[in-house]
């Protein structure tokens, strides 16, 4: 089952059957996109990259020119993974240069597994590593690694960084999103390589809850977050519980 999760990808980087042969297609050179300026092309080899890999792969291999343009570390950061999963790397070695080469070159995706499973391994030492690599995607805009590091930040103490962090996630289905992106990457972990509740959680003060309390004596777990923006840190409270309960 999981080798088939990466059977597109292999295949695409091990057809041999073509029309003209490896060695003879490296000699040529595309007279259109050999006068264009490079950003312009890597721009384009990035884009077919974002959309799929098999074409990416063809792509590369037709020229000389493609093959190098297409080494070039930005388009690696615009590689789609399609639907691969990151246990399916660690059966094919071909696959797991490529993974490797992605997070070399910055992959946001790739920055934020890996981040996530080495925050979350048995292995304490490998803590430190994944906070570094989770705070590499979130400087990339990617919103699952700004999700789970504003919540560690949060439950170390750090709570002004990791609301800002939070922040960035603008709407519920956004946050649902990171929820759901989290625990997919948590569930492809053996269980024994797994470290559970890490976090111990650290609430945020609501101030309206607080008002609530004060005059009624009770304390609701959600406020109405339409009348008081302040009432997003009841919904990130939320988060922290169920992130610290994983």
């Amino acid at each position: 089952m999981r080798s088939s999760i990466a059977s597109p990808f292999i295949n695409s980087i091990t057809m041999i059957k073509r029309k003209r042969t490896y060695e003879e297609a490296m000699e040529l050179e595309p007279p259109a996109f050999s006068h264009l300026p490079n950003e312009l092309t890597t721009e384009i080899l990035a884009r077919v990259a974002s959309s799929s890999q098999i074409d990416y792969f063809n792509t590369k291999i037709c020229c000389k020119f493609f093959n190098k343009v297409g080494e070039d570390d930005y388009v690696y950061r615009h590689m789609s993974l399609g639907k691969l999963k990151h246990i399916a790397w660690e059966r094919r070695n071909e696959a797991k240069i490529f993974y490797n080469t992605c997070k070399k070159s910055g992959h946001p995706e790739v920055l934020y597994e890996e981040g996530v499973m080495e925050y979350f391994n048995v292995k304490s030492k490998t803590a430190n590593s994944g906070l570094d690599l989770l705070k590499r995607a979130a400087n990339l805009g990617h919103q699952g690694a700004s999700y789970i590091l504003g919540i560690i930040l949060i439950c170390s103490g750090e709570e002004r960084k990791g609301i800002k962090l939070l922040s960035s996630i603008k709407t519920k289905s956004e946050l649902k999103e990171c929820r759901s992106k989290l625990c997919e990457v948590l569930s492809t972990m053996w269980i024994h390589k797994r470290r559970r509740f890490v976090l111990q959680p650290v609430l945020l003060y609501c101030p309206i809850q607080h008002i609530t309390k004060k005059n009624t004596g009770w304390t609701s777990e959600w406020c109405e977050e339409d009348e008081h923006e302040s009432c997003n840190r009841c919904i990130w409270n939320q988060e922290i519980i169920y992130v610290c309960n994983l």
